[in-house]
Order: C-alpha cells, then structure tokens, then sequence
C-alpha cells in the first residue's frame, strides 16, 4: 500500500520561520565578531605603525566582501523558501473559500426562501419593475393633467362667451 503524502503549510511556513530565525542570529553574531574585532584591530593600530593599520585595513575589506555575499546568499536562500512556502498556502486555500462562499451563499438563500425573505436578486428585479411602473404613471399623470388642463380652459372660455 502507498504512503501519501499530506501538505502541511503550517509546517513549511514554521520551518522555514525557524531556519530564518537561526540564520539571522548567525549574521547577528558574526557581526557583532566582526565590530568587535574592528575595535580590537583599532586599538592595535593605535599601539603600533600605520603600517600595520592599513594591512588591516584591507584585510577588514576582504572579509566584509566576502561576508556580504555570503549574508546575500542566505538572504536571497530565505526569501525564496519564504516565497515557495506563502504560494503553495495560497494555491491550496484558493479553491476552498470559493467552494465554502458558494456553499453557504445557496444555503443561505435556501433558508431565506424558507422563511418568506426574497434573494438580493429578487428585491432588485422588484426595484426595476417598480421603477418602471412609476415611470409609466407619472408620464400618464402629466398626459393626464395637460388634457384636463385643456378642457378647464376650453370650458372656461365657454362660460365667458356666455
């Protein structure tokens, strides 16, 4: 029988956590050796020639070079596993939230129309339909007022030939 394997998310995502962490104490540490090595080389300088200060000069370069590409490499190492870990948690959740909302949107409406409550849909078809309605009487409204006004004025012309 074949073993599956289960995604974990949480566990990529603490690992990864926990490797980043360790690394930045390593570079935490280190540069805290190399200030305090800085400081050593400093006083040396002080107690002895020029000559000796500038060769540490140098040296202090080399290593802060090499230090940064080393430090550069394990950045670039964590934001990719980082990287890897928050894609793969978004990829396995996406098609769950549309399945649940559309899940829970039709058994909400099922419960609505259970207890007599129209859908959003519904009220705006209802909204539509009455907005026409009103638009059509009051067009009928102001036919009807121009011809009533109309006959005032015929009949009261009328009553004044009279």
């Amino acid at each position: 029988m074949k073993k599956t394997n289960t995604f974990a998310p949480k566990a990529i995502i603490a690992k990864t956590a926990e490797m980043a962490q360790e690394r930045a104490l390593q570079v935490q540490e280190t540069a805290q050796n190399v200030w305090y090595a800085g400081l050593g080389a400093l006083a040396l300088a002080e107690d002895r020639s020029g000559k000796l200060f500038k060769e540490l000069v140098k040296k202090g370069e080399a290593v802060d070079i090499k230090n940064k590409k080393m430090y550069s490499g394990m950045v670039k190492d964590v934001e990719a596993r980082i990287e890897f870990a928050k894609d793969t948690v978004v990829d396995a959740t996406s098609g769950t939230y549309e399945k649940i909302s559309g899940g829970l949107e039709n058994g909400m409406a099922s419960v609505m129309h259970t207890f007599g409550v129209p859908t959003r849909n519904e009220i705006k078809t209802l909204t539509k339909k009455v907005d026409a309605l009103t638009h059509s009487v009051d067009k009928k409204a102001k036919k009807a007022i121009s011809a009533g006004t109309k006959r005032v004025r015929k009949a009261t012309a009328h009553a004044r030939s009279l």
